[in-house]
């Protein structure tokens, strides 16, 4: 298989997405157990809310907070998370940010993860 290269510029490759207008390319790989923010785009700051719970403020307001976002997380040892939103200690959903929380399996146990990885689609304001 040959290898692609892009000879688009950045600017290029976005408005072929449909980014150019108005959509979001938002993305942020933090370290829950650091904390510390690995990479991100569009991201303002992060908030550690104790063990398995972070928020994120974004630098540029979405539309709506009916936004598509996929987060999951990893970590170097073989215990499963599961990874939910929620309200309460942490963020609720809204146009400026959310709240993450990191679970064992299908416990009600709060863990942190090494990488945490999210992506955010959707118009931004």
């Amino acid at each position: 298989m040959a290898n692609y290269v892009s000879t688009l510029s950045g600017a290029e490759v976005e408005a072929a997405l449909g980014f150019a207008n108005n959509g979001s390319h938002t993305w942020l790989s933090y370290d829950m157990i650091t904390p510390s923010v690995d990479g991100s785009l569009n991201i303002a700051s992060t908030t550690d809310h104790g063990t398995g719970l972070f928020s994120f403020t974004l630098t540029s307001l979405m539309t709506n907070a009916f936004y598509a976002a996929l987060v999951c997380g990893g970590t170097t040892n073989a215990i499963a998370r599961r990874i939910t939103t929620m309200s309460g200690d942490n963020k609720v959903k809204a146009t400026d940010g959310w709240g993450v929380s990191a679970y064992v399996g299908n416990t009600s146990d709060l863990i942190d993860s090494d990488a945490m990885n999210l992506t955010i689609n959707g118009p931004l304001a």
